[in-house]
């Protein structure tokens, strides 16, 4: 059974203003699960040529800790280091930017997207599993290393996790 908050904070569920929480509620260098979709669920990412650019970019950000493109989303294993909406706001901005710099039409991502903070119960390597063995799930690859937008950067990768050297 879910937890209900009375705390005003907590509820922030609305056209105006949006689905996130206070910047205060996301603790600095706080690790987080983020999803962001494409407009319309497009699948806009079958094609290498708008992949490329976007993982690429993903992959570099240097607060990184996971993530894997989707032909219709990103899986980002993210350590915040502003506020998250900053952090995605910027991905997605910059991202938009430079595709259609490269010929993309149209618009790229939803308004909006969803996160998770990974507590500190939780671990980060399971997370990363998660995130990275979307594709094979999906049924796109049989597994995972024969998928290219991927990659776990943990600095202490659990041995025996199953991806090899991370």
């Amino acid at each position: 059974m879910a937890t209900q908050h009375t705390d005003r904070r907590y509820s922030t569920w609305s056209g105006s203003r949006g689905n996130r929480f206070p910047s205060e509620l996301y603790p600095s260098g706080t690790p987080a699960h983020v999803t962001i979709c494409t407009a319309g669920d497009q699948e806009v990412f079958l094609r290498d040529r708008w992949a490329r650019p976007v993982f690429d970019l993903c992959a570099r950000h240097p607060e990184t800790l996971a993530c894997c493109l989707m032909p219709d989303h990103l899986h980002w294993l993210v350590r915040d280091s502003d506020t998250m909406s900053q952090v995605v706001g910027g991905f997605k901005s910059f991202t938009t930017h430079r595709l259609r710099a490269l010929g993309y039409q149209g618009r790229l991502w939803q308004r909006s997207f969803w996160d998770h903070v990974v507590r500190e119960e939780e671990s980060l390597e399971a997370t990363a599993r998660y995130i990275v063995n979307n594709p094979v799930r999906r049924g796109l690859v049989g597994e995972v290393h024969a998928y290219p937008y991927w990659v776990v950067r943990l600095r202490d990768p659990l041995p025996g996790c199953g991806f090899g050297e991370w």
